[in-house]
């Protein structure tokens, strides 16, 4: 599994809820989603 990961990091593969690191949508523990956990996250798209 940490190959995978690692293609996660890279943007090779789509993150898993379970590893956003980064993630385009601001699942539960999104770096990106300061409080802001809505479906609208401005943060969101911009990666």
């Amino acid at each position: 599994k940490r190959f995978y990961l690692e293609m996660v990091r890279k943007g090779a593969v789509p993150k898993p809820p379970s590893d956003d690191e980064g993630s385009e949508r601001p699942i539960k523990t999104s770096k990106k989603s300061d409080g802001d956990e809505g479906p609208s996250d401005p943060h969101g798209p911009l990666m």
